[in-house]
């Protein structure tokens, strides 16, 4: 999974503010959040460089799955934001794409850009643009995670799903349903033409948000 964030009016931050903008806007719901800060592991803190911050964590072996890992973000002064992470199902069932397990991400990435703008000083009216690209997903099939919500095994023969939305950093908690389903429709409409109905986002979203991972 990429993740991209862009405002459409860059701001000018010194990397400790960038530094404490991100630790202030992790969400802790479900597995890693984004920007993950390990400041308790010399090899995986973030850096400071000189357009900004980075981390990246690499794990060769989980200790309970036994697989790889991968975390790497950036958070450029002008407040350009760029994630790339390994897919969770990988961790629990290779050759899977868990349907609420990528609503849940995307609907964390939204809430996360919503804490970590806010934290940098953009005013509420501020564009923002959003862009989530999932790759490697060719031969995977479209599952769900958790057990408790049923959804018929379907294939992708495309390998890469990329969608993008323009949001405004005030309203994003009034349009993050909308948006979540705007930018992880196309992924599922890949899977032999799924759909979900638009109350299925609205309750892992609304769930998740209450700090529930559903």
């Amino acid at each position: 999974m990429e993740l991209r964030f862009a405002l459409h009016a860059p701001v000018n931050k010194s990397q400790i503010d960038l530094l404490t903008a991100v630790r202030a806007s992790e969400i802790h719901t479900f597995g890693w959040p984004i920007g993950i800060t390990l400041d308790n592991r010399n090899e995986y803190k973030p850096r400071p460089f000189g357009d900004g911050i980075r981390a990246e964590v690499a794990i060769q072996k989980d200790g309970l799955s036994g697989r790889e890992s991968f975390d790497y973000w950036a958070l450029a002064k002008s407040g350009d934001f760029y994630l790339l992470q390994n897919l969770f199902e990988d961790m629990r069932d290779e050759g899977k794409i868990f349907f609420n397990t990528r609503i849940v991400r995307v609907t964390e990435a939204l809430m996360f850009a919503s804490g970590l703008y806010t934290h940098l000083g953009a005013p509420a009216d501020a564009r923002l643009s959003v862009r989530v690209t999932h790759f490697g997903l060719a031969g995977r099939t479209l599952s769900s995670a958790g057990g408790r919500r049923h959804v018929s095994p379907r294939t992708s023969v495309d390998d890469r799903c990329e969608s993008e939305v323009v949001v405004s950093l005030g309203s994003i908690s009034e349009t993050l349903v909308t948006d979540v389903q705007r930018l992880t429709a196309p992924l599922f409409m890949l899977f032999e033409f799924v759909e979900f109905a638009d109350k299925i986002y609205e309750d892992i979203v609304r769930k998740f948000e209450k700090g529930e991972s559903s």
